[in-house]
């Protein structure tokens, strides 16, 4: 008898051990300047226990505390998510997605499960990290065969709570969702860059400083020693600010590199490829990969 729920592959693959990061877990447990969509339920502490099959996840660079231990630290619930009281004003739940999204990074699935308490902060879990793993589909879209998942969070209000038994039905998790295809990709990274990303100041500068070293060659055969000493401070300035802002031809450097880091931290999110079709709340199989953005 088919069983949508049940765990349908178990092989080889590649596994790491990690840690639990306690000091992202205590700031969202404080519950200050949180969603109202991610503040119900963030006081109960099942919810930030790390289950088998939860996607995993760390703090980005920028905002991970520093630990010295030399392992990854991992969370694997968005409850309770500190930074994210102003969503209310946003025009979509998206906005509260790549907010949290930007702020974190993949690191694989959970092998064993942990409960955070006090005495067992160095115990540590087992992540794996490549091979085929089944998960559950929490996403709101079917996943079909051979498609690339990315890495995501259903934060819909009209989400549907989560299947797995032993769960909170509070608890919002990291989940899998269809991969963007790199038109869409393109066109997400154009629409959110906009016109000129250049800052606006050094533009400006830059225009002037530009005029008045040409009104300063027009004059060259009557330089003072100061106006030599001018005009070539401000070759110099103009270059600097040619490089940040404009090319010869006008085009938009600044943009041009905001365009690439933007392209770049959307393809980093792809985590696998799908082995299996599941509609939302089915297991699928998916092929954890190396996360190459390029």
């Amino acid at each position: 008898m088919f069983n949508r729920n049940q765990k349908r592959v178990a092989g080889p693959g590649f596994h790491v051990n990690v840690r639990y990061d306690d000091h992202q877990v205590s700031k969202m447990k404080q519950m200050n300047q949180v969603a109202p969509m991610l503040a119900r339920g963030a006081r109960l502490t099942e919810l930030y226990d790390i289950k088998e099959q939860e996607l995993l996840v760390t703090m980005s660079s920028e905002k991970s505390a520093a630990y010295f231990d030399g392992y990854t630290h991992c969370i694997s619930a968005v409850n309770g998510w500190p930074g994210t009281h102003s969503v209310g004003k946003m025009k979509s739940v998206d906005d509260l997605r790549e907010l949290i999204l930007s702020e974190v990074e993949f690191v694989g699935v959970a092998t064993t499960e942990y409960i955070p308490k006090p005495g067992f902060q160095e115990q540590g879990f087992v992540a794996q990290v490549g091979g085929v793993v089944t998960l559950l589909n929490e996403s709101s879209k079917d996943i079909y065969p051979g498609q690339k998942v990315m890495l995501d969070i259903n934060v819909d209000y009209k989400r549907k709570v989560t299947r797995e038994k032993g769960i909170p039905r509070e608890k919002v998790r990291f989940t899998v969702a269809p991969a963007l295809t790199t038109d869409e990709v393109l066109v997400k990274a154009l629409k959110e860059v906009g016109g000129s990303t250049a800052d606006e100041a050094i533009q400006a500068d830059y225009k002037q400083k530009k005029t008045e070293l040409s009104a300063l060659l027009a004059r060259k055969d009557t330089w003072s020693d100061d106006q030599k000493k001018r005009a070539i401070e401000l070759k110099r300035e103009v270059k600097q600010l040619q490089a940040q802002c404009a090319s010869e031809d006008g085009f938009d450097l600044c943009r041009a590199q905001k365009l690439v880091r933007r392209v770049n931290e959307l393809n980093s999110r792809i985590i696998g490829k799908s082995f299996s079709y599941a509609r939302p709340g089915d297991r699928l199989e998916v092929g954890l990969q190396p996360r190459n953005p390029y």
